[in-house]
């Protein structure tokens, strides 16, 4: 159709991809926030995977939240797990056989709270848009906008730590962090002193203490930070 997306619609898309193994253990799906009428309401992602032997197996990803800047935690990006499995097979009459099962070794969502620490120097706060990526050893976030903090209005200024929660599939071990910004608004200039996860088990701290701006240190706008 023409108007994708629209409220009560189902939208069937064909996509030829690289091998992703035998299962699918999560998707990650947003938009990104633009046009008239963005706010999306999603119910669930069905992906249907064609096997040998006329068989086919469907991954149900049960959603049934907002991707609004205005609605929900206003996140617009999500992590979904499937929570069952369709499979699908003619037998050798020509009888169509369905077989429904409950996934029980699925991954487990997540919530990590992501703590960041501005340094303390003069016009060390950014008016720019933030980025964020956490890796660990079972998969990583994807990257997210850290939008709206928990703690300050205005975000990232001087000697300021703002909270941000992130929503995923189990990271397992954490051992690296990106950060960037896009050098958008009238200050883009940001020291960065530390970023801290915090999950159920531990905190990881990732140390910083230098500038993401073109005009200092040496001009990046994009660090990559170890756990120490």
């Amino acid at each position: 159709r023409k108007g994708k997306f629209e409220t009560g619609s189902v939208d069937t898309f064909v996509k030829e991809l690289e091998d992703v193994g035998d299962h699918i253990e999560k998707i990650r799906i947003g938009h990104d926030n633009s046009g008239f009428g963005a706010a999306w309401h999603l119910d669930r992602v069905e992906i249907r995977r064609l096997l040998k032997g006329e068989k086919t197996k469907t991954y149900i990803f049960p959603c049934d939240r907002w991707f609004a800047k205005n609605e929900d935690d206003r996140q617009i990006v999500r992590e979904l797990v499937p929570d069952k499995v369709i499979e699908e097979k003619l037998d050798k009459s020509g009888n169509l056989q369905v077989k429904e099962k409950e996934i029980a070794d699925r991954l487990e969502m997540k919530q990590y709270t992501l703590d960041i620490y501005t340094g303390d120097k003069f016009g060390c706060g950014t008016n720019a848009d933030v980025f964020c990526t956490i890796y660990g050893d079972k998969g990583d976030t994807g990257e997210r906008e850290l939008s709206r903090s928990e703690t300050h209005r205005d975000k990232f200024e001087r000697k300021q730590m703002d909270r941000f929660k992130i929503e995923s599939a189990d990271l397992g071990n954490i051992y690296k962090l990106k950060i960037r910004h896009n050098n958008k608004g009238l200050s883009p200039d940001w020291l960065l002193d530390r970023a801290e996860v915090i999950d159920d088990i531990r905190t990881y701290v990732f140390h910083c203490e230098q500038w993401l701006a073109k005009g200092k240190g040496d001009s990046k706008l994009e660090r990559t930070l170890y756990e120490k």
